[in-house]
């Protein structure tokens, strides 16, 4: 859910966290969202200026809401962990807005070793036993390249198309994952972000492993 009084906001970032793979819900003003809805968004982002609605409606939604991106002006460039629900950062900064929406899903330090996923295969069940199938042909040949190559473009490509791939299918952190990583490589290269691409690919191999176990069932 992205909130903000701005349409200049609206027409900056709307389209950007629309191409990362987030099913985005824009309002103006935090009345616009119904109370009994808020469980429905993973993250609020609150972008702007707040001079144009009541404190008390912004405090009734950041009480509802799971997570909240608070973006403004003059906040970091990096995102900044106020506690476990609120992150601030500066909407001039889209890398720094991509690294706040991968703290609010996955809110944990980079470095703390844990590689589980916060997504469930178990819908998987539901799914085909032959799309199931080409889902992991698909990935594994991705994950594989990924791996493999040194060439930028070629692991960019991969991790955008597992991150549509992933998103179809309803794994949206691991999507957004990619997406994110898939950016961070285009503005810093691939050794800046080694630690993280290795992260994702043992996280990736434990989830083809468990979407695997599903066929032989």
């Amino acid at each position: 859910m992205f909130i903000s009084s701005s349409d200049e906001l609206h027409a900056h970032l709307l389209p950007h966290l629309k191409s990362w793979g987030l099913a985005t819900t824009a309002c103006h003003h935090p009345t616009a969202i119904r109370q009994d809805r808020l469980q429905k968004f993973q993250v609020v982002v609150l972008c702007g200026s707040k001079t144009s609605w009541n404190p008390k409606d912004e405090n009734r939604l950041v009480a509802g809401a799971a997570s909240i991106i608070e973006c403004e002006a003059d906040h970091p460039l990096q995102p900044k962990v106020i506690n476990a629900r609120i992150i601030e950062v500066s909407w001039r900064s889209l890398q720094g807005l991509f690294d706040a929406l991968q703290l609010a899903v996955q809110p944990r330090p980079a470095n703390s070793g844990r590689i589980s996923s916060t997504d469930d295969v178990a819908h998987f069940q539901q799914i085909p036993a032959p799309i199931r199938t080409a889902f992991l042909e698909s990935a594994r040949s991705s994950l594989a390249i990924i791996k493999s190559s040194k060439n930028r473009k070629d692991v960019q490509r991969e991790l955008h198309n597992l991150s549509g791939s992933l998103r179809f299918f309803d794994l949206t952190e691991l999507s957004i994952r990619c997406a994110g990583l898939e950016n961070g490589i285009n503005h810093d290269g691939l050794i800046h972000h080694a630690h993280s691409l290795l992260a994702l690919e043992l996280q990736l191999d434990q989830l083809l492993e468990e979407i695997r176990t599903l066929n032989g069932r």
